[in-house]
């Protein structure tokens, strides 16, 4: 699915992957003390997320429940894309080069990056000699 997720529909999202379905009332409590969101801008972003097709809703008894349409790891893979394209040229080694020369990076992330990257590097192996 390719969308434009906003930041303000990311917050909503978060809380959904978390624990759905979940009514308006349980949404705003949730994020009212992070966002200063009330019930009204809660529910117009939820409509807003209906409309693209990020979000559904149930309409059960006493109260409307919603949950996510999009899977939460496509949605950073899609939205990393975005920022990639839009920033970076589409090349991920530049994105990274910001990140590593922005001292974004714990030893432990790049530990982890190193595994994912040697990982990688042997999938591609497997791929070639597979031919």
């Amino acid at each position: 699915m390719s969308v434009s997720i906003t930041e303000a529909e990311s917050k909503i999202l978060s809380l959904l992957w978390e624990q759905s379905p979940l009514t308006v009332a349980e949404i705003t409590a949730a994020l009212r003390e992070k966002t200063g969101w009330d019930r009204h801008s809660v529910i117009s972003l939820l409509k807003r997320m209906q409309a693209k097709g990020t979000v559904c809703v149930e309409d059960a008894k006493p109260a409307r429940r919603y949950s996510p349409l999009v899977d939460r790891n496509e949605a950073r893979l899609e939205q990393a894309r975005g920022l990639m394209d839009k920033f970076f040229d589409g090349k991920p080694v530049r994105m990274m080069s910001a990140m590593v020369q922005g001292g974004q990076l714990s030893p432990q992330d790049i530990d982890e990056l190193m595994r994912m990257l040697e990982k990688a590097r042997e999938e591609l192996k497997q791929d070639e000699t597979s031919r």
